[in-house]
């Protein structure tokens, strides 16, 4: 079940772009902006190529929870999550999406390389990358601000897993073991990956089961708390603000785009109708997402045929009992 696609980065390419035509920009600042809209566009491909491989693997089983570009911010601390996955053992797999053109190397060290015209050139780790959001996210459910589930009253924990997932390239790993290495993978082989290092038959593990309205729960709860970031652009160049910005609407997660598992193209909101209306909760009238919208239709019989948000749908799941004449 996908609930979060990535969020949109055509208005920062567009507010970039219109900084080059601006008679005073140096030569300078003009290969730094130009260096910032291609790590854009790299960036956002290598998370459609893993994010096209989730829909195939993940978009119909309803047993996991796919958010997409999640940013999540905890007393400061910030992890920026390209793919978040939740199973119903609560096993919750933090995935860094890379693409490297000509592929990447790990010395004996854990150092990674990747190559530009041939010259290796160094790159963060992200397996210290992905370490760094696991800490953010304990920190967020050690605030409280997940409403956990409980079984014989001791609140189920969530066990954070981290992948690496490679969308281009080749990965050249080291003759000798790398803490973390197991965790690179190529993007097409999460599945199997989370199958072969999960704990299957663990009777601990299947205890912590949890049904499919719990798993939905979580997932909504934290696209709640997801936080868009915004950036100053012209601050980030140190020039004027002549020309506004151009950004990301915030009052609202993005809408889930149709998606077809045989075609990862992705949907141009901008050819969609005008005139479409937006679909409200027959509950309380307030908005309603696509997803939970989905999830009513598919339990038509339970909320009586109505199309309801989140909390409406949580206040018609146990319905009255019916008496005997």
């Amino acid at each position: 079940m996908i609930l979060k696609e990535a969020d949109e980065r055509k208005s920062d390419i567009a507010t970039l772009r219109s900084f080059l035509n601006r008679p005073e920009l140096n030569a300078a600042t003009r290969a730094e902006i130009e260096l910032q809209i291609r790590k854009i566009h790299v960036g956002a491909a290598g998370e459609n190529d893993a994010a096209h491989y989730l829909r195939v693997q993940f978009a119909d089983n309803k047993n996991w929870v796919v958010l997409n570009d999640l940013r999540i911010e905890v007393e400061g601390a910030v992890a920026q999550i390209d793919h978040l996955l939740i199973s119903r053992l609560l096993d919750v797999w933090l995935c860094e999406s890379k693409a490297f053109t000509n592929g990447i190397k790990i010395n004996e060290f854990g150092e990674f390389l990747t190559f530009y015209q041939r010259v290796p050139v160094g790159v963060p780790s992200p397996i210290e990358q992905n370490l760094r959001h696991m800490k953010v996210m304990e920190r967020l459910v050690s605030s409280g601000a997940l409403n956990l589930p409980k079984r014989l009253g001791f609140t189920i924990p969530l066990k954070f897993r981290p992948l690496v997932l490679v969308a281009k390239g080749a990965i050249q790993r080291p003759k000798v073991p790398i803490k973390g290495l197991e965790t690179i993978i190529k993007a097409d082989q999460v599945a199997s990956t989370i199958e072969r290092l999960g704990e299957k038959g663990n009777p601990l593990e299947i205890a912590k089961l949890v049904g499919q309205d719990t798993l939905y729960d979580i997932g909504q709860q934290l696209l709640s708390l997801h936080r868009p970031i915004m950036i100053d652009w012209a601050a980030r160049f140190g020039l004027t603000p002549e020309i506004p910005p151009i950004t990301r609407p915030t009052a609202a997660p993005p809408r889930l785009r149709p998606f077809d598992t045989g075609d990862a193209t992705r949907v141009d909101e901008s050819t969609q109708s005008p005139t479409q209306s937006t679909p409200a909760c027959q509950g309380c009238n307030g908005k309603i997402t696509d997803a939970e919208r989905q999830y009513s239709l598919d339990r038509a019989k339970r909320f009586n045929g109505q199309q309801l948000c989140m909390k409406c749908q949580r206040s018609q799941r146990k319905p009255a009992p019916q008496t005997k004449e």
